[in-house]
């Protein structure tokens, strides 16, 4: 069984305002968010109040992955018009954890010019990432504080 790992909200919310920190040093001329769904929801919300971004757009994805045939499908529930139309010029994308990549390189696909920032990799320098704060090894299991049962 894998290790967990379990993030708080404390930790979670000081790797958030890092990641807007790093965001900020970059002087970008940001036109919005993408935010990704629904783990992007809560880093996006402290960025955008740390860097007052106020233009988010979601892209809602299910990612469905065949280990055997090494592919992944995607089901669309929603997409970013505003930033689709730019091919992402300007904006950038939030998410919390880039786990085998296959996502990002697909919203990177559609959002070619958009910048791509996440809190936690287990792809350390993972082409389609920006910047990140932490990697993790791809055997560890991430207990983000919204997954934690009620």
């Amino acid at each position: 069984m894998s290790e967990k790992v379990y993030i708080t909200w404390e930790q979670f919310f000081e790797d958030s305002k890092e990641l807007s920190k790093r965001i900020k040093e970059m002087n970008l001329n940001i036109k919005g968010i993408v935010c990704i769904t629904r783990g992007g929801l809560a880093p996006t919300a402290i960025v955008s109040s740390q860097l007052n971004i106020r233009k988010i757009e979601t892209f809602s994805i299910k990612t469905y992955s065949d280990s055997a045939a090494q592919e992944s499908s995607y089901e669309i529930l929603t997409t970013p018009l505003e930033a689709l139309a730019d091919k992402g010029e300007g904006w950038i994308i939030v998410d919390e954890l880039v786990d085998t990549g296959n996502t990002a390189e697909y919203i990177l696909e559609q959002l070619p010019l958009a910048k791509f920032f996440v809190l936690y990799s287990k792809i350390p320098n993972h082409k389609s990432i920006t910047k990140y704060i932490k990697d993790f090894d791809k055997s560890i299991w991430l207990c983000l504080p919204w997954e934690l049962e009620v």
